[in-house]
């Protein structure tokens, strides 16, 4: 018998589930995460969102040691459009930005002010034009701008998704369905791995801190003890 772990983290909890090949559900946990909200600001402490999926897999694991003895692989899903700062090792570098924060929408608008050809290729390349309010584009730009001392430290801005994996296996990395928020990739093509240069440039991010993009599919890495 094969099992997995399966891990959602969702913006209010951290959910896992241990499960077999024939998808019975041989234990499941859940965790809190907590959100501090203030007008236009929606954070959480990353830290915690990973004490909380560490803790939910020793119970699982300690609940069906048998069962979790056959793991055999990982997966991991997660909320979106929430952008966390990482440093080289995949420690946190600053909060978790939720998809709830509008901060960064001003200078979402400003590409449009900036590059009257921004808004058709936009459209025409991703499917949404940078407008902000709470898409993950925004979000950078917000830590990129109004944050240098948090910027100056990151190695790379991470969806929750690929900032658990981060953690689990030591490599940094995301795909184009994880960073489809970040609108910087032409999405015409299925199966990318590559961010699309025009996008990049006229957002002004910083690509030095985009993650690598694997194919949609690809193993991550090996679990770290």
């Amino acid at each position: 018998m094969t099992t997995a772990i399966g891990i959602d983290v969702g913006s209010s909890n951290v959910k896992v589930a241990l499960v077999d090949e024939d998808g019975h559900i041989h234990a499941s946990a859940q965790r809190s995460v907590a959100t501090h909200r203030d007008g236009e600001i929606a954070e959480q402490d990353p830290e915690a969102m990973w004490a909380a999926v560490v803790d939910g897999i020793r119970e699982v694991t300690g609940a069906a040691p048998v069962a979790a003895k056959a793991a055999a692989a990982v997966g991991v899903c997660s909320q979106y459009s929430s952008i966390i700062p990482v440093a080289a090792d995949g420690a946190p570098t600053g909060p978790t930005v939720l998809y709830l924060d509008q901060r960064g929408t001003a200078p979402s608008w400003e590409i449009l002010g900036a590059h009257p050809e921004a808004f058709e290729l936009w459209v025409e390349r991703h499917g949404i034009p940078p407008v902000g309010g709470g898409l993950s584009l925004g979000h950078i730009l917000h830590l990129q701008h109004d944050r240098p001392e948090v910027h100056a430290v990151t190695a790379a801005y991470l969806e929750p998704c690929d900032f658990v994996t981060t953690r689990l296996t030591g490599r940094i990395s995301a795909t184009q369905s994880t960073v489809f928020m970040s609108q910087l990739v032409d999405n015409r093509t299925l199966g990318v791995s590559t961010y699309d240069a025009d996008l990049v440039r006229l957002s002004g991010v910083d690509a030095d801190r985009l993650p690598p993009l694997l194919v949609d599919g690809d193993l991550v890495g090996t679990v770290r003890p």
